[in-house]
């Protein structure tokens, strides 16, 4: 087995990885490869994270609007909603 200690990721601090001969999408990557895709996933997750919360923001302010402008708006959705 291999042991790597990967900077930057506390709960990723050491992996231990066992080489069984099988065979799947990441089989044939070094350590390193393995390493610099967890960092990319990683990016990519905060990246969504962010949008996700600048969209929740939004959504937010939006309802603020809606509530302050034409509240019966919201009032129409509550009664055609069946229960």
């Amino acid at each position: 087995s291999v042991t790597t200690k990967i900077k930057g990721f506390p709960c990723l601090c050491f992996c231990q990885f066992e080489e069984s001969g099988e065979s799947g999408p990441y089989s044939e990557l070094t350590t390193e490869e393995l390493v610099k895709l967890v960092v990319k996933q990683q990016t990519d997750l905060s990246k969504k994270a962010a949008k996700i919360t600048e969209l929740e923001e939004y959504i937010d302010n939006l309802l603020v609007r809606v509530i302050e402008e034409k509240p019966t708006i919201l009032q129409a959705l509550d009664i055609a909603k069946p229960v």
